[in-house]
């Protein structure tokens, strides 16, 4: 996998910023893309400090493209679904649709903490649901296309 991996610099930021804009506004491109980054950031203490030899941190970023797996016509980044004065305090309140699917949700959450806190439940870890299932999970689960 081609990469970018250097110091958390002005540098990579503007590079990030420009393949960014150009992705995201280019007609060019038959697939959606998304710019993944992490960063790194290690502290190397020094055992015995001198004038030459410091305490270092070291901050890097890596940076590269992904062919996105799921695109979602009906979610929009760039424009709100409504006007903020249109949304009453009720239309924020979960149905119960909504209620039903976090409580699924949370009891993987939950399962997952409890095996790896309490010791009576230690065994059951290997049996744990480590990933909350959704609509994409099988296409999540294929390896990402680098683009870069």
């Amino acid at each position: 996998m081609d990469c970018f991996l250097g110091c958390g610099s002005e540098k990579s930021v503007i590079w990030y910023i420009l393949l960014t804009r150009i992705i995201s506004h280019s007609i060019y491109f038959p697939f959606q893309f998304r710019i993944v980054g992490d960063n790194i950031d290690l502290t190397v203490h020094a055992r015995i400090q001198t004038s030459e030899y410091t305490n270092r941190s070291l901050d890097w970023t890596q940076q590269y493209g992904v062919v996105n797996r799921v695109i979602e016509p009906q979610l929009d980044e760039k424009c709100p679904r409504r006007p903020i004065e249109d949304i009453e305090l009720e239309d924020l309140v979960p149905v119960k649709v909504v209620q039903d699917n976090l409580v699924n949700r949370w009891a993987v959450l939950l399962s997952r903490i409890v095996t790896k806190y309490l010791d009576c439940f230690k065994p059951l870890r290997d049996v744990v649901v480590h990933h909350i299932p959704h609509k994409y999970s099988e296409v999540m689960t294929e390896k990402s296309q680098s683009v870069s």
